[in-house]
């Protein structure tokens, strides 16, 4: 529980080692950096409650370790991009919250 505002930067990317990222309850806001998927040793991503939008980056699939993922309460919306539910592409993952954003169409399409 921060008031960290803006966006979270690209530079995140650098963090190849990181294993659990919380950076949730803040005031976020912009679109997910699509250099988030250079973290592949990320088992946590918390990032509920901020003011996140724009679509999912499909970059997201490449966090093939990722095991606890939540971006509830935000203003995600458009698709859940088709990448994420084929091949290995989040294949550890065992808890996911995508609640309370503006998501659209079926997870299987």
């Amino acid at each position: 529980n921060n008031k960290v505002s803006g966006s979270i930067p690209s530079d995140i990317g650098n963090l190849e080692m990181l294993e659990d990222l919380d950076l949730s309850n803040n005031a976020l806001s912009y679109e997910l950096p699509t250099e988030m998927g250079n973290l592949r040793s990320l088992a946590g991503l918390h990032l509920q409650r901020n003011r996140l939008l724009g679509p999912l980056p499909s970059e997201i699939g490449f966090l093939n370790n990722l095991r606890i993922w939540n971006m509830s309460n935000n203003h995600i919306f458009d698709k859940i991009p088709k990448n994420l539910w084929q091949g290995v592409s989040l294949r550890n993952l065992e808890s996911l919250d995508l609640s309370h954003n503006l998501l659209t169409g079926e997870i299987d399409e």
